[in-house]
């Protein structure tokens, strides 16, 4: 088995900055063309090397990370996959994206998925190669037999993600019904989890752009499975109205509820 020495990480992120620091030991690339200056700045911070381009940073790694919005995953393997040695698509996208993304990549693909938060992310590797990510010095588990790590992070985050899209309209909704503080006092009292799952909505607006395709990523695997897709299509024009209602007027819960209840208000 050839070793991993150099790892293209595309792009530095949040969440791909996170893995990055995991590679401990080894020489980690990426591409900052047409990146914005903060991006620039985490990746100096972190001594990752620029290679320009996706293309040009694959062609010099041993294995290619794509931690990317799930919108731009196969974009993004169209331009580096075909010149990577190992190709690993980490985004959150449907069993049938991942398999369009196995056909531009080739026989060097890995299909993964990264749960949980920056502070401490798994990666699940499913297919002939998973093995391989085992080399890394970072938390890497592989899925036996013929599961698909693309559709394992489809069923986490359409419980996570869409429970947050739920909350989300809840909170709105009450807002603008007039309801939020009965609802709010309820919450605490019966479901303690909720409420303070509400408390926390704030820190989804700042990704809620990625989550856009994501929801749409998610609704395509349950309409794969012969299931309704209309809760997730539903989770994802949730997602489009916190990215449209920003900036928020102010901090907190109360101020991401009045921006959505103002947006949605009826016009007359």
């Amino acid at each position: 088995m050839d070793e991993i020495r150099t790892v293209a990480v595309i792009s530095i992120g949040s969440m791909g900055a996170a893995i990055a620091r995991q590679l401990r030991g080894q020489r980690v690339l990426t591409a900052l063309q047409g990146r914005s200056a903060e991006t620039w700045a985490r990746a100096r911070a972190l001594g990752i090397e620029d290679m320009g381009s996706p293309a040009e940073a694959a062609r010099r790694a041993d294995l290619v990370l794509s931690i990317v919005p799930p919108g731009r995953a196969l974009e993004v393997a169209r331009t580096a996959g075909p010149a990577s040695r190992l190709y690993t698509d980490c985004n959150a996208i449907s069993p049938a994206t991942s398999r369009a993304i196995a056909r531009v990549v080739g026989p060097g693909y890995i299909d993964a998925a990264i749960i949980g938060p920056p502070t401490s992310p798994r990666l699940y590797a499913s297919g002939a190669l998973a093995d391989r990510l085992r080399q890394l010095p970072m938390a890497v588990r592989t899925l036996e037999g013929e599961a698909d790590a693309s559709a394992l992070k489809m069923r986490y985050a359409a419980l996570t993600k869409g429970l947050t899209a739920l909350l989300t309209e809840s909170l709105a909704a009450s807002w603008q019904l007039g309801v939020w503080s009965a609802l709010a006092a309820e919450l605490e009292e019966s479901q303690p989890g909720f409420r303070r799952a509400m408390d926390s909505l704030t820190d989804m607006v700042p990704k809620a752009y990625r989550w856009i395709d994501e929801m749409e990523e998610i609704a395509a695997t349950f309409a794969a499975c012969g299931l309704t897709s209309e809760m997730l299509r539903g989770a994802a024009d949730v997602y489009r109205a916190v990215e449209g209602a920003r900036p928020l007027p102010g901090p907190g819960t109360e101020a991401l509820a009045e921006a959505l209840s103002r947006r949605a208000a009826p016009a007359g």
